[in-house]
């Protein structure tokens, strides 16, 4: 089954995956040695594949400790985007750790794609995987990664096509939680994962102690704090600052939080735009709070998060703080927290959900500009009561 929403996309995979099983067949024919290869029930080196974004990462987290057991003395490496990286570090479950960002998932030219590509794939080969697990289930992953890095077993899911091109295709369920494709692709190795078994960040005592100094120079110690926030990854995802001041007014009046608005160096000019706007009660914390497992930190100490779906998000779920989630075109059941209590505002929209483009075209009145003020500010009277 494909994954995709689009009916011309499916057919056009259909039609690819037709051609390429053809090519595959006659490859197949003209190396006959392939066919009485015998499969590895042991493998002592495995790869797993996971070389997108935060939130995606971190929710395969669960998985690893039941992969660790069902394969003791196996070295486990884990392929990842660089800015993923931190989910893994620390993780004692896995062994080593391989950063690459992917071309298809991240824009480049094709010199740099090459450049970027051609030492991954030498490394790849050279370590001699016995075994690699897609988590994605994308053929671009499994064809340059897997097939060309000369992986006898390759296992996933053929969600957007290439499933001759695995050694074990995992049945693909739509309207399932993200983090339950991860666990199919684990079972399909012989894990067994606990359904209590959660995401989980290593965070660090240095973590612990720079989130107490940032506490303590902002005089927030003791403070009902509230972590806002306001960036996303895809316009699409954006909801307008002037109704993000007015939610953190409201935390702020009705409830005496003081407000910490949290994103990336690239959102601190948001950030600080929002501050101005709500006053000497909310605090940047964009520049001082520079990694996830501070992020993740500061949520230790945190009364409430609000924001929009991300990895941050699936972080503070892990953590059980109390979430208000503004949804836009994602849909709820493969993207909602798991870990807390929280309360998801979305307003539906014939068009959703969708492939997530720029060039929306009701990008001025979509489904995320949809939610009010209002809509945010029962949701966090239902959650905080």
């Amino acid at each position: 089954m494909y994954k995709f929403i689009n009916r011309k996309t499916k057919l056009v995979v259909f039609f690819l995956d037709l051609a390429g099983f053809c090519f595959w067949t006659i490859i197949r024919m003209l190396t006959p040695w392939n066919f009485f290869r015998r499969s590895i029930n042991e493998p002592r080196k495995i790869l797993l594949i996971r070389c997108d974004y935060i939130g995606d990462v971190f929710l395969t987290t669960h998985v690893l400790k039941g992969i660790r057991q069902r394969f003791p003395l196996a070295q486990i490496t884990f392929l990842v985007s660089s800015k993923s990286k931190e989910v893994l570090e620390g993780n004692p479950y896995i062994n080593e750790i391989i950063t690459y960002d992917p071309p298809w998932f991240f824009n480049k030219c094709l010199r740099d794609s090459i450049r970027e590509y051609l030492p991954v794939l030498s490394r790849i080969k050279a370590e001699k995987f016995d075994l690699a697990a897609d988590f994605r289930g994308d053929v671009r992953n499994i064809f340059f990664l897997m097939v060309l890095g000369r992986i006898r077993e390759r296992v996933s899911f053929a969600a957007s096509g290439g499933w001759y091109l695995l050694t074990q295709r995992v049945p693909y369920r739509q309207l399932r939680h993200e983090s339950e494709y991860h666990t199919d692709i684990a079972k399909a190795l012989g894990a067994i994962v606990d359904k209590g078994d959660l995401p989980r960040l290593y965070i660090g005592d240095g973590e612990r102690q720079a989130i107490h100094d940032f506490l303590h120079k902002n005089s927030l110690n003791g403070s009902k704090i509230s972590v806002v926030q306001p960036g996303a990854r895809k316009d699409l995802r954006l909801w307008p600052i002037d109704r993000y001041v007015e939610v953190c007014r409201y935390l702020i009046e009705d409830y005496g939080m003081r407000i910490v608005l949290t994103g990336s160096m690239e959102e601190i000019p948001l950030l600080q735009e929002l501050k101005e706007l709500v006053g000497e009660r909310a605090i940047v914390g964009g520049g001082s709070i520079d990694t996830l497992k501070k992020l993740a930190a500061l949520f230790e100490e945190s009364f409430l998060y609000v924001g929009v779906s991300s990895g941050a998000s699936h972080i503070a779920a892990s953590l059980g703080l109390p979430t208000l989630l503004i949804f836009g075109p994602e849909t709820v059941d493969q993207w909602r927290p798991i870990g807390n209590r929280y309360v998801i505002v979305k307003k539906a929209f014939p068009c959703s959900p969708c492939n997530q483009r720029k060039n929306c075209p009701i990008l001025e009145r979509n489904c995320i500009k949809a939610v009010q003020t209002g809509d945010v500010l029962a949701g966090i009277k239902e959650l905080l009561g």
